[in-house]
């Protein structure tokens, strides 16, 4: 036989007692062993990976969840033959195989938010690749196929809207890329407008991990019943005072509890934000109203991932500004702004140690 699909709790030898009893002879013993139990047990899959079983699946078991297991055992059967080392297949590791051969579309034109998405998706296993605005995405998408297309809705050059119009005439009725639309708006009626839009799906920002990764499977058709991402049980502390410039405890739960992922986005948000501070000067003295809305946008974005509530606020405000295209209480607005920033500033350096890591 090629594959055994063994039960577990079976009278007179049990599924282990029978796994041991293949294993130790040598005519069989190479066969590959598929273990089905309705009692896990914690520890179960590791003692039975170690006595040589290939699969391990828990009771009840749907046919498509069956289908995958014989297939990427089968396949792992040949890579364990060409001298790899075999993985277990359960459910969750069936899961993770089809991440890695989904294929991903980042539109995000804020540089900090983007690498806070890589990085998320590239630890779950996914395959991303990225594009700075609507336009780049619609040209990326005609060299490549894509399984769900990430769009943020509010880009320069061609937003989200326009880039799914022009990806939807290009498609026709042959093709239908699933795009997820990503917009910090979040008000009554933005969900309507995408779908509207051609778009298939709405999540908000500051994109919350496991929201982002439930659209992605549920487009993708990954069904998998272990949370992608890890969510960090509260502390008990208190919520910190509304004058606190950043909310470190809310930012590791939007980090995955990744305190090294935030540090470096932080450190990136801490060296970039001057140099869009002296922009926003520039552009306030231009009257560029354009320019004004875009780099408060872009600050604002950051500063909602990172849980700087005060910042993001302020840059809400001169955003504001710029798009109704009033720039008379601009300076005013930045010289608040730079001040929180300060405070930012001030509060992270009481926040690290000496070697820069967080401190708990």
């Amino acid at each position: 036989f090629e594959l055994v699909l063994l039960d577990m709790h079976m009278p007179e030898m049990d599924g282990e007692g029978t796994l041991r009893a293949i294993k130790d002879d040598p005519e069989i013993k190479d066969v590959p062993i598929i273990i089905l139990t309705s009692l896990g047990a914690r520890g179960d899959a590791a003692r039975l990976q170690a006595l040589g079983c290939a699969g391990y699946l828990t009771k009840p078991i749907k046919q498509s969840q069956l289908h995958d297991a014989i297939n990427t055992t089968l396949g792992w059967q040949k890579m364990k033959d060409n001298g790899k080392p075999g993985t277990l297949v359960t459910r969750h590791t069936i899961a993770e195989e089809k991440r890695r051969r989904i294929r991903i579309l980042l539109a995000e034109d804020n540089p900090m938010n983007q690498k806070l998405a890589v990085i998320l998706l590239g630890k779950a296993g996914y395959s991303v690749d990225t594009a700075g605005n609507g336009q780049k995405a619609v040209e990326a998408l005609a060299r490549k196929t894509y399984n769900v297309i990430l769009m943020d809705v509010q880009m320069p050059v061609m937003n989200g809207f326009e880039a799914t119009k022009a990806i939807r005439e290009k498609e026709g009725d042959k093709n239908h890329t699933p795009i997820i639309a990503m917009t910090a708006n979040a008000m009554k009626g933005d969900r309507e407008l995408c779908l509207e839009a051609g778009m298939d799906d709405y999540i908000s920002k500051p994109v919350e991990p496991q929201q982002m990764f439930d659209a992605i499977n549920r487009w993708a058709g990954i069904k998998d019943h272990k949370k992608t991402v890890t969510r960090q049980e509260k502390s008990g502390k208190d919520t910190p005072p509304e004058n606190t410039p950043i909310d470190f405890e809310s930012a590791l739960h939007r980090f995955d509890g990744d305190k090294e992922i935030l540090i470096e986005i932080l450190k990136e948000f801490l060296n970039h934000v001057p140099n869009q501070l002296k922009t926003l000067d520039e552009a306030t003295e231009k009257g560029d109203a354009g320019a004004v809305e875009m780099e408060a946008h872009s600050i604002k974005g950051a500063a909602r991932s990172l849980s700087a509530k005060r910042i993001a606020d302020t840059a809400l405000e001169l955003e504001h500004l710029g798009k109704k295209g009033d720039l008379s209480t601009a300076k005013e607005i930045t010289a608040n702004l730079k001040t929180e920033f300060k405070k930012l500033v001030e509060y992270t350096q009481q926040s690290f140690d000496e070697e820069g890591a967080l401190k708990s």
